[in-house]
């Protein structure tokens, strides 16, 4: 029994060490992300192979696993990629052509979307206070003295103070009718 606890114990060890938190910098999985995306523009083309479908798959899955902890200035957010394991899924159980190309292009259009809201690493932009007044002023929002801005700040209070209301009378019966 003394010669089995090892190994079993080395297994479990081994198998608890995925479900410790790996936690990525956010340009690593921008950049598995890209990567990801240009796996799947570079097999489009034969992607009516299943062998080239079942290696992206692949692919796909070792660069962005299910759940993934990534390191942000605020702390580490845990980014579920269930969507796109789901879309990936579906192109590994694909059983033609068709479905394969759908699949594989369902994929592209959650990474690219993925990848516009990760952004580009860089500096941001310069204030430029006469074009943020010109976009203001375009959008019909004025100077906070204006009295229609003061009439929605006491509206948006009063908004404010019905939901907090509405919020702590919880499930009263009264409140619900």
């Amino acid at each position: 029994m003394r010669r089995l606890s090892l190994p079993v114990a080395l297994l479990v060890a081994v198998l608890m060490v995925p479900s410790l938190a790996f936690a990525a910098t956010v340009a690593d999985y921008r950049a598995r992300v890209s990567e990801a995306r240009r796996a799947v523009e570079t097999a489009l083309p034969r992607i009516a192979d299943a062998t080239a479908a079942q290696d992206l798959a692949d692919k796909v899955g070792t660069l962005l696993p299910a759940t993934e902890q990534v390191d942000m200035a605020s702390g580490a957010v845990t980014v579920d990629n269930s969507g796109l394991r789901a879309l990936v899924g579906d192109l590994e159980v694909a059983k033609n052509a068709d479905v394969r190309q759908q699949a594989a292009e369902s994929i592209l259009t959650q990474l690219t979307s993925q990848e516009a809201a990760l952004g580009t690493t860089g500096t941001p932009p310069p204030h430029d206070a006469a074009a943020l007044d010109r976009i203001l002023k375009d959008e019909g929002i004025t100077n906070a003295n204006d009295p229609r801005n003061a009439l929605l700040k006491e509206i948006q209070k009063l908004v404010d103070k019905l939901i907090a209301w509405l919020t702590a009378a919880g499930s009263r019966p009264a409140v619900k009718t």
